[in-house]
């Protein structure tokens, strides 16, 4: 089984006032979810970049 990464957000804020987030360890749509807060906060981006973890979906087991 493969360890799941754990989720963290890097914010870059440059001299110029361009802000960057990079969501790590996010996984599926639900990320987008994940960071309304932050939009929230910072405003709509004017450019998303998704990353291919964004079309994957977590694997769920279900025991029955």
């Amino acid at each position: 089984m493969v360890p799941k990464m754990p989720k963290r957000i890097i914010i870059e804020i440059f001299p110029d006032g361009k802000v960057t987030v990079d969501a790590q360890g996010f996984k599926g749509k639900g990320c987008v979810d994940d960071l309304k807060w932050l939009e929230d906060l910072l405003g709509r981006p004017e450019k998303r970049i998704f990353k291919d973890e964004y079309r994957k979906v977590e694997a769920v087991k279900i025991i029955g």
